[in-house]
């Protein structure tokens, strides 16, 4: 019975020790520029553009405190489809990575283009004035 418990102590032990592996900055070529942050509830928006395409991602592991600096980060791509998904339909995940202190987050493409005009608030996206 000892034998046992030091056995599951020490796989315990081990897997409390075991460290993420660190991401390899090299793995990150595609330059996400963030033009809007925003918190709702538990959910963090970004407005992004990538490859000059805008579009909004959302976080999927909710909030992870303050809003995120606006800027340019470095990311990549990540396919959630589905093995037998239409060809007109994007499931999308952007990993970003910052290299300050080497953390990642996951956020989900759930927008693309130009938002349309909003009515909620005054100066929310806009009609464009011909």
């Amino acid at each position: 019975m000892k034998k046992v418990f030091f056995v599951l102590l020490l796989l315990q032990s081990a897997i409390v020790l075991a460290e993420k592996p660190k991401p390899n900055p090299a793995d990150y070529t595609i330059t996400v520029h963030v033009i809007g942050s925003a918190n709702r509830g538990a959910v963090q928006h970004l407005e992004v553009i990538i490859d000059g395409q805008p579009m909004e991602l959302v976080s999927v592991n909710g909030i992870y405190g303050g809003l995120l600096a606006l800027g340019d980060y470095k990311a990549k791509y990540i396919s959630t489809a589905p093995k037998n998904h239409a060809v007109y339909d994007y499931w999308n995940r952007y990993e970003i990575y910052f290299p300050s202190d080497g953390a990642i987050r996951d956020y989900d493409e759930i927008a693309i283009g130009t938002p349309p005009p909003s009515t909620d608030a005054p100066g929310v996206n806009p009609k464009p004035t011909p």
